[in-house]
């Protein structure tokens, strides 16, 4: 886009205001109203404003796919990104905190690794077995092994095992993804020449769901803004879909951001969806806890659609019910990659994506599979790994940023020096001669071939550079071992299948479909013990229930026109108490006939 204009062209009003604005603002978005097109909007109005500046603008996702989506729709506006940084917190606070000022702090002085939570796993397994602790796994799941910002444990029931878990990491000089932000936080703490070093080169911070940031987040952010209040500051988000509270996601008010960043904020709504109907936007808005109405803005808004809840179903039976709602829909033009299936938990979508195959064998579906890889986007060999199992030609872009962040990496965690320079065109054509060498049909194999002989084409060698061929060991073991115990397929095509593009009917998790959007949504398994969840049960009462509305209200805002609500019957405790429906959803009559 050539005149700066051009970016305010098909936005409303809210959304002009908010992306034209040079206040720091406080902003609620609902569902559908359009946030990730603002927030990119303004990341490209305000840095053609100042594109002569050296200074960054950074906007911090909660997820790396937010992030690819912020990065390709920039690409296709032409925005020069020079002066743009997009990302997680964890990737800001590498890149912009600890790998230049890591020195500061003795325990990273020395130089670190960062280990993934496959071997957070492996070291939680062997402290157990040490201290002939035996539990159940998902008992391990809720050992705590976060730190205070002191670096004191916080785990009350089997603190041992998480003073062991972190005497191990220091002793082997590594850190986890929570240390991450809390060596990040103690050196921007313990130094305010560095804080102001950091933030004097930032114009502006965007915040992108707000209401998933943790506390220490919130710390990072604050300090930087501190040291130089004339960071244009933005968080946006909506306190509804605050559904990450069990990953310490804390929903901030707009005195407690101003008290932590010592800004003053304007507050601001986008409130028009323009997504659903006004059907679903009135249904989904009883279970919503703020207090603003959102309206349908969308050229659908008009439409009845269909709203079902479903009650009186055999769990043996959801498939046949489900591909009879399908078939349905396919036959009245809904295209498959409209439709989508969701759960609370992803262990009932296995089997039904297998059984559902067999009933619309014609059919596409992106089921719900365990990947051979774990994905893991602070790992170099996942990163690379996305370059050798997709083909080159397609999104070129894309897979230049890849080869930047892989070159990187090579240089900023394994000190890898070249006596050449190396350019990310450079890294994508030897990565495609090394593709070619390799004949193996195997997944495995065939990656760990290219990927030896493109070390020999960049002079790495495990004599001088041991520490990534430790790593490349340590994913090759953890690949392998997720294959043997899932019982995965080792072929080239299942690896292929991790990172194609998703054209059927989709099967996802209620967390995982957070920010996507389909014509039909068929919910299942909508039942007190899932939502809410039996842990959120046992916390205070209204922690309960409140948990339970943000997840209906996600999973319901997701729909287009045509929503599904299932609460089948045949699921049992382990003390044989059988499953109700979760309470909370409204009866509707059936809008759907067999």
């Amino acid at each position: 886009m050539d005149d700066i204009t051009d970016f305010l062209l098909d936005l409303n009003d809210e959304q002009k205001k908010i992306v034209i604005s040079a206040d720091n603002l406080y902003v609620t978005a609902c569902p559908g109203s359009g946030k990730t097109r603002v927030l990119t909007r303004k990341i490209a109005y305000q840095s053609t404003i100042y594109k002569n500046s050296n200074k960054k603008i950074i906007a911090i996702t909660y997820t790396n796919r937010a992030t690819e989506e912020i990065k390709d729709r920039l690409d296709l506006m032409g925005v020069d990104s020079q002066n743009i940084w997009v990302g997680t917190i964890h990737q800001f606070c590498l890149e912009f905190i600890i790998y230049p000022f890591g020195m500061n702090l003795p325990r990273l002085s020395k130089g670190f690794k960062i280990i993934d939570s496959y071997t957070q796993r492996e070291y939680k397994d062997e402290i157990l077995a040490n201290l002939n602790i035996k539990i159940k796994p998902y008992e391990k799941n809720d050992i705590n092994l976060s730190l205070t910002r002191e670096e004191t444990v916080i785990e009350e029931k089997y603190p041992n095992v998480a003073g062991l878990y972190h005497q191990k990491l220091l002793d082997n000089k590594e850190i986890d993804f929570g240390l991450i932000l809390l060596m990040a936080y103690k050196i921007l703490k313990e130094s305010e020449i560095v804080s102001k070093n950091i933030a004097r080169v930032l114009r502006a911070i965007y915040v992108d769901e707000f209401q998933d940031t943790s506390e220490i987040q919130y710390s990072i952010i604050g300090l930087l803004t501190q040291a130089n209040q004339s960071i244009q500051a933005l968080f946006v988000g909506d306190v509804d879909q605050a559904i990450y509270g069990t990953l310490e996601g804390v929903v901030k008010t707009v005195d407690e951001l101003t008290e932590i960043t010592g800004l003053s904020f304007n507050v601001e709504k986008i409130s028009g969806c323009y997504r659903s109907t006004q059907r679903i936007v009135n249904y989904y808005s009883e279970f919503q806890q703020s207090s603003y109405k959102i309206s349908s803005r969308g050229a659908n808004k008009e439409i009845q659609g269909i709203i079902s809840y479903i009650n009186n179903i055999h769990k043996d039976n959801i498939a046949i019910k489900i591909a009879n709602i399908i078939s349905y829909h396919l036959s009245n033009g809904i295209p498959e990659k409209e439709i989508c299936i969701v759960a609370p938990q992803s262990f009932v979508l296995f089997s039904l994506g297998d059984a559902l195959q067999l009933l619309l064998p014609k059919s596409k579906f992106d089921a719900l599979t365990i990947s051979p890889i774990k994905m893991n986007d602070y790992s170099i060999f996942f990163k690379l790994s996305i370059l050798i199992f997709t083909e080159s030609g397609i999104k070129t872009r894309r897979r230049k940023r890849v080869a930047i962040d892989i070159l990187r990496m090579l240089t900023d965690e394994f000190d890898i020096l070249f006596s050449n320079e190396i350019i990310a065109a450079d890294l994508l054509k030897m990565i495609n001669i090394c593709k070619r060498l390799s004949k193996s049909e195997d997944g495995v194999k065939y990656f760990q071939e290219v990927t030896i002989l493109l070390f020999k084409e960049l002079s790495i060698s495990e004599f001088l550079y041991p520490n990534i061929f430790e790593e490349f060991r340590s994913f090759i073991n953890e690949t392998n071992k997720r294959i043997k115990q899932n019982k995965l397929s080792s072929s080239i095509d299942n690896f292929k299948k991790v990172y194609h593009e998703k054209k059927g009917i989709t099967l996802t998790t209620a967390h995982q479909v957070k920010g996507e959007e389909y014509n039909t949504m068929i919910a299942i398994n909508m039942l007190h013990g899932n939502i809410p969840h039996w842990k959120e049960t046992r916390k205070p009462p209204d922690y309960g229930a409140a948990s339970a509305k943000k997840l209906i209200y996600v999973i319901c805002s997701r729909a287009k026109e045509n929503l599904y609500l299932i609460s089948e019957s045949g699921y049992e405790t382990n003390n044989g108490n059988k499953y109700q429906p979760t309470s909370l959803i409204s009866q509707y009559q059936f809008s759907y006939d067999k």
